[in-house]
């Protein structure tokens, strides 16, 4: 009777999951390349940026597009916490070595893991809002 009893016990541990599934979020989903926009503005001044950003692991292994007019490279990285939250910097240089930079403070990844809408400022602290698409 108690091998019996010990069995079932086993069984039983053995079918109940250890804890809840969810999909959740990871750094991983990150990896491959995005299309990135940056709208930053200050009074009745406006920046922006836009380009292709190829990510692994959060870090940006290759980018390239413009920063207002001129030709960009991105590099950088962003981190993607367990809920979808998301911070990071994109940084770039353009005409000649000058560097521009753009923090996200406040991000989210949707639940399709192929969009990213967030916050936060550029490299004269002026407010700015990015986006970024997953195209692979």
């Amino acid at each position: 009777m108690k091998r019996l009893f010990l069995t079932l016990a086993a069984v039983v541990l053995l079918l109940v999951p250890v804890g809840p599934a969810s999909a959740g979020f990871d750094t991983a989903d990150l990896d491959g390349n995005w299309e990135f926009f940056a709208l930053g503005y200050y009074e009745v001044y406006t920046t922006y940026a836009f380009g292709s950003l190829t990510f692994d692991t959060g870090l940006i292994i290759q980018g390239s597009g413009q920063y207002h007019s001129s030709p960009a490279q991105y590099g950088g990285g962003l981190n993607l916490a367990g809920d979808g939250s998301l911070t990071g910097q994109i940084s770039g240089t353009y005409a000649d070595g000058k560097s521009f930079s753009y923090q996200i403070l406040s991000g989210r990844m949707n639940s399709r893991k192929d969009a990213i809408v967030g916050s936060g400022q550029n490299h004269l602290w002026w407010m700015c809002t990015f986006y970024l698409i997953k195209t692979n």
